[in-house]
């Protein structure tokens, strides 16, 4: 795959536990259930569909001016906004070769949301710290990990409503890494307890550990299920591109199949482990180094 967002880490993850149904037509207004009173309902996006019915929580506008892979086609328009070019739709889903995560002709996949964070109050209410780590902070177009340096601390934001899919759900996203003394991680969580730290808790995670050396692969809680451990790294690692991609064939303690990739200029690593699907939802995690998020792109299957 070709990697076309210059100055990105971009992180894919699919999975397969039911969240939202995604067979529904996507209605705006649409009516409450006959219990739910629709005065307890939000539309905290303010797009006049109730969150817990909204295929995409983002604020109103996003991506209409903005270009983020810089091939001409505004970010609300492309289907693969990180990718430039998007490469051909080989199985006529929409989705170019570059971004589509199932690029045959079994699996129609679709791009179903973009969020690049311009709205703070959403960011505040939908990126929630994860007791005892210190928060995220916002700024118009970006979330900010800064935990402390000197007395080392963890960052953590887990998405305060699932944003998975039916089926599979694959998330890019694009940050920017400052690792200071060199020594932190970052980790992109697929399941993520919201309670706290949790030994199940699922995703990819890279970390230097030396000046000279790293680890990148699959984690479940503090344990590495598959890694690379003996990588020469760049003397400014700043940008980093991150792929990750869970399937399952059913719900939670069902057998699921884990993929991440990382890609830098100098340096390429994969790792893949079969672990049982944990309960949680997505979510970051950083170790002492700087870190902004500045766009997340949501795909999954139709």
């Amino acid at each position: 795959m070709r990697r076309a967002v210059a100055i990105a880490l971009v992180v894919s993850a699919i999975s397969c536990d039911k969240v939202f149904d995604l067979d529904r037509a996507e209605t705006p207004d649409a009516p409450p259930d006959a219990e739910v009173d629709a005065a307890t309902r939000f539309d905290r996006d303010k797009d006049d569909v109730f969150d817990d019915v909204d295929l995409c929580l983002t604020g109103v506008g996003e991506g209409v001016g903005t270009d983020i892979d810089q091939d001409t086609v505004l970010d609300v328009d492309d289907t693969c906004p990180l990718d430039s070019p998007n490469g051909a739709d080989t199985d006529g889903d929409g989705l170019g070769t570059n971004c589509d995560p199932f690029d045959n002709l079994i699996r129609k996949d679709r791009a179903r949301c973009l969020m690049l964070f311009s709205d703070l109050a959403l960011n505040s209410y939908l990126w929630a710290p994860r007791a005892p780590d210190t928060a995220w902070s916002s700024e118009p177009g970006k979330l900010i990990a800064n935990p402390s340096v000197a007395t080392p601390a963890l960052a953590t934001a887990v998405v305060a409503e699932s944003i998975e899919g039916n089926g599979y759900t694959s998330y890019d996203a694009v940050l920017q890494i400052d690792p200071r003394n060199k020594f932190g991680s970052f980790t992109m969580y697929l399941r993520a307890d919201p309670t706290g730290p949790s030994p199940d808790d699922l995703g990819c995670r890279f970390v230097i550990e030396s000046l000279t050396s790293g680890t990148f692969g699959v984690v479940q809680g503090s344990t590495f299920l598959s890694q690379v451990s003996t990588m020469t790294l760049p003397q400014e690692l700043t940008f980093v591109r991150i792929q990750g991609r869970i399937v399952t064939a059913g719900g939670l303690g069902n057998p699921a199949a884990v993929s991440c990739h990382m890609d830098t200029d100098m340096l390429t690593a994969t790792r893949t482990a079969t672990t049982s699907l944990p309960p949680g939802r997505f979510g970051l995690m950083v170790d002492r180094w700087l870190v902004e998020l500045h766009a997340l792109s949501i795909i999954d299957q139709l």
